[in-house]
């Protein structure tokens, strides 16, 4: 206050005349002015009320002018996951279209052989692609066995074929069944091994050597149990002096077939409980035996089968060899070598076992040498088995003779029995050789037996 009135000291006192408006000094203006307002403002303080009601909202104004975007703020974590919604409709049902034309119809296709055993499926995507799938297992043939070999007149036989291998019933699965034998090894042996047939220059004779069965039979295993076999083919003997050449024995569907060494022998058990065939050309034919293997009568072929393996064919020495058992599904037997009697009679070589209407292929021709050189003709290869159908057997090797006096070198060689096709065929006999004088630059060597054909394992998966 006291600021206040020293500022209204210094304040000029306007001077106009009128004693109504001038003021001389301080101490008129504040009787004159500033008394009388003070004295109104209170008297005003006495008569104004209480403070009324708040009166409406008014109206709302404009909305102001967006403001610019602020800064995007940090990603928030993950929330949890959310619920599995419904199963949707199911769509329509596809409509099956078989393949047509030259289109194979497979869904996959697999021809296994001893080259690619074992065949191991671990897991289920090692399954071959396929709903439905069926199995054509085949054990493997028997080796053929050598011609003898002869100087000085004794009559050298070719070598016995090898027999054919068991095949199994084809075998229908879906893959539900593969993937619960799983882990599935799949063994697949190579065929018994051909015999080397022997030279000789010395009077008499060298019997041939005897052809090997496989080393085992062709398997399925799952889960570490066998649970399919199929039986090896029996290996043909060697030639000899009208003694032996006997062809080996079929295997069967529950037993191999026996290896023939200086007789025929029969083929193997068809069903637990039953008897083999007989070892002789009046035994019928089988349906899952073996078939026996051919002995040394003209004629008397290898035993047939229609799943078990055909019997292996046999060298006769006045005729040619006879031809290995025939067959439908299991592998047929090799052909017998052709024998070497007294020139000019060299023998062909049998032709390997028959298949369906197929016929097996032919044994090499016998070779007479008279004063010269004679080789024998070698047999013809067998044929792989497929689907449909059995392995062929291969031919058997033809005999060679080189009868003189007359002074001088000159070789007589037995023809070769040829291999057995893959899926068990039997091996064909190695022909027989003879030089009918003696004289060391004169040699005679008997034909190398054929191998026998490789187990097989064919796998066809189609698609439902």
């Amino acid at each position: 206050m006291a600021s206040f009135l020293k500022l209204l000291r210094r304040r000029p006192v306007s001077q106009t005349g009128d004693p109504k408006k001038d003021v001389p000094d301080l101490t008129t203006f504040v009787n004159r002015e500033l008394l009388p307002f003070l004295a109104e403002i209170i008297e005003l303080n006495g008569t104004i009320g209480s403070t009324g009601p708040t009166g409406p909202t008014g109206a709302t104004g404009s909305t102001g002018a967006t403001g610019t975007t602020g800064a995007t703020g940090a990603t928030g974590a993950t929330g949890p996951t959310g619920p599995t919604g419904p199963t949707g409709a199911t769509g329509a049902t596809g409509t099956f279209v078989g393949a047509t034309g030259a289109a194979n119809g497979y869904a996959s296709f697999h021809n296994y052989t001893n080259a690619d055993s074992p065949i191991t499926y671990t897991t289920a995507a090692d399954i071959p692609d396929g709903n439905i799938f069926t199995i054509h297992l085949a054990g493997p043939g028997g080796g053929g066995g050598a011609g003898a070999c002869a100087c000085g007149g004794s009559t050298p036989l070719g070598g016995g074929g090898g027999a054919g291998g068991t095949r199994l019933p084809p075998i229908v699965v879906s893959r539900a069944q593969l993937v619960a034998m799983l882990p599935i090894v799949i063994t697949l042996p190579a065929g018994g091994a051909k015999a080397t047939g022997a030279s000789r220059t010395a009077v008499g004779i060298t019997v041939g050597a005897d052809g090997s069965a496989a080393t085992g039979d062709a398997t399925i295993s799952a889960n570490g149990a066998t649970i399919y076999t199929a039986f090896r083919g029996g290996g043909g003997s060697g030639g000899g002096d009208n003694a032996d050449g006997a062809g080996g024995g079929g295997g069967g569907l529950y037993e191999a077939g026996t290896s023939a060494t200086t007789v025929a022998v029969r083929g193997g058990i068809p069903l637990p409980g039953t008897a083999a065939g007989a070892a002789t050309a009046a035994a019928p034919a089988s349906l899952f035996g073996g078939g026996f293997g051919g002995n040394g009568t003209a004629g008397n072929v290898g035993g047939c089968s229609v799943y078990g393996g055909g019997g292996g064919g046999a060298s006769v020495s006045g005729a040619t060899a006879n031809a290995g058992g025939r067959d439908a599904y299991g592998g047929s037997g090799g052909g017998g070598g052709g024998a070497a009697p007294s020139a000019p009679n060299a023998r062909d070589g049998g032709s390997g076992g028959q298949i369906f209407s197929i016929a097996g292929p032919t044994g090499g021709s016998g070779a007479n040498g008279g004063t010269g050189a004679a080789t024998g003709g070698d047999g013809n290869l067998g044929s792989a088995g497929t689907e449909g159908y059995g392995a062929t057997g291969g031919g058997g090797g033809g005999g060679a003779t080189g009868l003189s006096t007359v002074s001088g070198a000159r070789a007589v060689v037995g023809g070769n029995g040829r291999a057995g096709g893959t899926g068990g065929g039997g091996g064909g006999g190695g022909g027989g050789a003879q030089v009918g004088n003696v004289n060391a630059l004169n040699t005679a060597t008997g034909g190398n037996g054929g191998d026998g054909g490789s187990a097989q394992c064919i796998i066809v998966g189609l698609p439902g």
